[in-house]
C-alpha cells in the first residue's frame, strides 16, 4: 500500500487533490457568499431608487395640486373680495351687492331693486335667518323650499351670480321678462306674484 506523505512532509499525490478540492470548496464558497451580498446591495439600490422616484411623483403631484389650489384661491378671492375703502353711498347690505354686481357685470340696481323687493328691504325671515337675500329656493320633493346660506357673503354671491347666468345671460335682461322665470304669475302663487314687476320697479327708480 502507497502511504500519503513522503519523507520530508512532502505531499503525496493524492494528498495534493484532496487538498486541491478543499480549496475549491472554499473558493466556491466564497464567490457564492460574495454573490448573495452584491444581490442584496443591488435589491436595496433599486429600491432605494423606486422610493425616490415615487417620493419624487408624490412631491410633483404635491406641488401642482398646491399651485392650483393658491390660484383658485387667488382667483375666488379677487371675485368675492369686499374692500372697506369702496365708495359707495347705499346701505351696507346694497353696497355689498352693488359690489358683487359690479364683479358679475350686472346691473347693481337690478340686483339691489329686486333683493328689496324679495325681502321687504332686508327684514324678511329668509334674510335674517337663512342669508337669503334674493327669495331664491329649491325643490325639495314636493314643494319649495327657501335656500339657506352660511354667511351673508355667500347668499348674496349666490343670488347675484344666479341672476346673471339663469337670467341675464338667458337674454331676460328686463324686469318684465325677469318676472316671467323668477316670479311667474301662477306658479307658487300667493296672489302677490301680480304685483312683483311694480314693486321692483319702485325700487328701481329709487335708486337712480
Amino acid at each position: 500500500m502507497k502511504k500519503e506523505f513522503k519523507k520530508g512532509g512532502v505531499l503525496t499525490r493524492k494528498g495534493y487533490k484532496k487538498n486541491k478540492k478543499k480549496e475549491e470548496i472554499k473558493k466556491t464558497i466564497k464567490i457564492l457568499f460574495i454573490g448573495f451580498i452584491l444581490g442584496i446591495l443591488y435589491s436595496y439600490l433599486f429600491i432605494y431608487q423606486d422610493l425616490i422616484k415615487s417620493t419624487q411623483r408624490a412631491e410633483t403631484v404635491a406641488l401642482v395640486q398646491l399651485d392650483q389650489k393658491e390660484e383658485n384661491n387667488a382667483q375666488e378671492s379677487k371675485k368675492t373680495e369686499i374692500t372697506t375703502n369702496y365708495e359707495c353711498s347705499f346701505d351696507e347690505i346694497s353696497c355689498k351687492i352693488k359690489k358683487y354686481a359690479d364683479n358679475y357685470g350686472l346691473d347693481y340696481k337690478l340686483a339691489i331693486a329686486i333683493s328689496k323687493h324679495e325681502t321687504g328691504s332686508y327684514t324678511s325671515v329668509a334674510f335674517k335667518e337663512k342669508n337669503n337675500v334674493g327669495g331664491m329656493m329649491y325643490w325639495n320633493g314636493s314643494k319649495s323650499v327657501l335656500k339657506s346660506f352660511n354667511t351673508l357673503d355667500e347668499g348674496i354671491e349666490a343670488f347675484v351670480k344666479n341672476l346673471k347666468i339663469n337670467y341675464i345671460d338667458m337674454g331676460l335682461d328686463t324686469i318684465e321678462l325677469i318676472q316671467t322665470k323668477y316670479c311667474p304669475i301662477g306658479v307658487n302663487d300667493n296672489g302677490l306674484n301680480k304685483f312683483w314687476v311694480s314693486g321692483v320697479k319702485r325700487y328701481y327708480e329709487e335708486l337712480n
